[in-house]
C-alpha cells in the first residue's frame, strides 16, 4: 500500500531532492515541480481569471529569457498532469487567445 500523494513545488533542485527523499522514506507518493512552481504561483494568485501567456513567461523565466510558445505549453502540460493526479487539486484551463486560468 502506498501513502497519500504530495505535490512538491520547489525550484531549488537540491532542496526538492531532499524533500522527495524524506517524504518517500515516510511512505508518501511524491510529485515534484521545479520551474513550474512560478507558473503555478502566478495562476493561483488570480484564481478564475485569465493570465496572459506573456505574464506567465515573465513569472517562469524572470530574467528576460526568450520563451517559445511551445516551451510554456510543455510546462503547463506537465503541471496539468501532476495536478490531475492529486484529488481536489485545482485544474488549469486554456483561455483561447489569452493564456491560462486555474479553477
Amino acid at each position: 500500500m502506498t501513502g497519500p500523494r504530495v505535490l512538491i513545488v520547489e525550484d531549488d533542485p537540491e532542496l526538492r531532492g531532499t524533500l522527495v527523499r524524506g517524504l518517500d522514506e515516510e511512505g508518501f507518493r511524491t510529485e515534484a515541480v521545479g520551474r513550474g512552481s512560478d507558473l503555478l504561483a502566478r495562476l493561483l494568485a488570480r484564481p478564475g481569471e485569465a493570465v496572459r501567456r506573456n505574464q506567465l513567461a515573465a513569472a517562469g523565466w524572470p530574467h528576460g529569457a526568450i520563451v517559445h510558445p511551445n516551451t510554456l505549453d510543455a510546462y503547463i502540460a506537465r503541471l496539468r498532469r501532476k495536478l490531475r493526479a492529486l484529488p481536489g487539486a485545482p485544474r488549469i484551463t486554456t483561455v483561447r487567445g489569452v493564456g491560462y486560468s486555474v479553477r
